[in-house]
């Protein structure tokens, strides 16, 4: 799946440097809160930012526009409570200490070193090579 930033789709987007206006993204993962009373935190996805495709961000979906709409293979759903997740299948049904993206973030180099090369390899599957 890929999308297009506009930046003037989203009247509550602010400018933190993470996009460029028209430029396309790889969507990496879905997340959907409708029960969320902050706007911006109902639809989410989860892209990688304008820094040399090094780190993985979640951005308000409506500054988007779908550019093709196709779900990667490999993909599936999780709900966690109100929470719906779409993404990849390794990640959202990872073992390893914590959540994936606890795990990828995380201090431990071996934890986290298990997490990115998962990260790199579902990345370098969908299309785009980080």
């Amino acid at each position: 799946m890929r999308v297009r930033y506009e930046a003037t789709r989203n009247p509550d987007a602010a400018d933190d440097g993470w996009l460029v206006d028209g430029a396309e993204y790889l969507v990496l993962e879905i997340d959907l809160n409708p029960a969320s009373t902050v706007p911006q935190l109902r639809t989410m996805f989860r892209i990688i930012a304008s820094d040399e495709g090094q780190t993985p961000i979640l951005q308000d979906a409506r500054s988007f526009a779908v550019v093709d709409g196709t779900l990667p293979d490999g993909w599936s759903a999780e709900m966690i409570a109100d929470q719906l997740f779409l993404g990849p299948t390794v990640w959202l049904t990872w073992h390893g200490q914590y959540s994936f993206w606890e795990d990828f973030w995380a201090d431990d180099a071996d934890v986290r070193d298990a997490a990115r090369a998962a990260f790199d390899a579902e990345v370098h599957r969908m299309g785009a090579v980080p």
